[in-house]
């Protein structure tokens, strides 16, 4: 608990380094945050192009946000401008009818780490066992590393709703582990 919140306390500060035009404090939460912030832009749009682009566009928004606002949580505050960086992409692109692509090549193969492709690849067929917001709240929480509360925020869910999904979703996952071997109850 009080790692998490010397992590959180950590993270304010770079926002408000990145405010007054800290170039090395953006670098830095770029490094810690693209993959987090993709993954959710990419269960949220669908399509690996335009999860890059949200991807961009959430730093551009917050190098120009940061120094006017008073963020009290960073992390609930990334994946906000996310979620509505999303919004406005899928309202834009087609009217808002947004088709769905094969996330596991598309992913795969724009990446050359071939150290982690197998777990990718595991990873990717199991988020296809949930459905849309069961996989976001997990992006959220595993890869994000929010709180339920927090992802209740991020979302504009009611935390209960939150939590549940959450558990439904990890008993989904564990029943697609046990089916495929990947682990023994």
């Amino acid at each position: 608990m009080l790692e998490r919140k010397k992590k959180d306390a950590e993270l304010n500060e770079c926002i408000r380094k990145i405010g007054i035009g800290d170039k090395e404090a953006l670098k830095v939460l770029y490094d810690n945050y693209r993959e987090s912030v993709f993954l959710f832009a990419l269960s949220i749009v669908k399509n690996y192009h335009l999860a890059e682009e949200v991807l961009q566009d959430v730093f551009v928004n917050i190098m120009q946000y940061s120094s006017n606002s008073k963020v009290k949580n960073a992390k609930n505050w990334i994946f906000t401008i996310t979620r509505n960086q999303c919004i406005k992409v899928m309202k834009n692109e087609n009217g808002g009818n947004i088709q769905s692509i094969n996330i596991c090549e598309e992913t795969l193969f724009a990446h050359d780490d071939t150290e982690n492709v197998g777990n990718a690849v595991e990873d990717i067929e199991s988020l296809k066992q949930l459905n849309e917001l069961e996989r976001q709240i997990v992006i959220l929480y595993i890869y994000g590393k929010l709180k339920q509360t927090e992802i209740a925020e991020v979302m504009d869910l009611p935390y209960l709703k939150v939590r549940s999904k959450y558990n439904y979703a990890i008993k989904k996952l564990k029943k697609y582990y046990i089916n495929r071997g990947g682990f023994d109850d």
